[in-house]
């Protein structure tokens, strides 16, 4: 189990090691989609990377049908965007394995307000969790 810091109260004095990594972000973010949008009766999982570049990084089936998505995380306040080029990449790789593509943004924040506000994340701190569910990525027609 992770080793839980008591961090005072606003921004704290601390280490570049005491800051959340990528990876650290990234795999509570995949851990809160999982958890949300697959793991449900009807849904089998067939792969999930919890590398950050994977583009998709969860694919599994729901009722018969391949389905993709790509997750973003992000520190608090601000929350992932979907880009040109990853929406070009998803929807290009839902077409070839006729599949459904989402994308799913996770931004995670401390619960202290100072550390919230100045996008800090330490290990070991409490955290909030925006998510807000898939966002469907859809070829648009002009």
């Amino acid at each position: 189990m992770e080793e839980k810091n008591v961090w005072p109260e606003g921004i704290p004095q601390y280490t570049d090691q005491d800051l959340l990594s990528e990876e650290e972000l990234f795999d509570m973010a995949m851990k809160v989609v999982l958890e949300q949008e697959v793991n449900a009766p009807g849904y089998e999982l067939v792969a999930a990377s919890y590398d950050p570049k994977s583009i998709p990084n969860i694919v599994f089936r729901k009722n018969g049908r391949l389905q993709m998505i790509d997750v973003e995380a992000g520190i608090a306040p601000s929350v992932p965007a979907l880009d040109d080029q990853l929406y070009g990449i998803m929807l290009g790789q839902a077409q070839q394995f006729d599949a459904r593509a989402y994308f799913a943004a996770v931004s995670i924040g401390s619960k202290d307000h100072a550390r919230f506000e100045k996008s800090l994340a330490l290990r070991g701190d409490d955290f909030y969790v925006r998510y807000e569910g898939l966002r469907k990525i859809i070829r648009v027609m002009m």
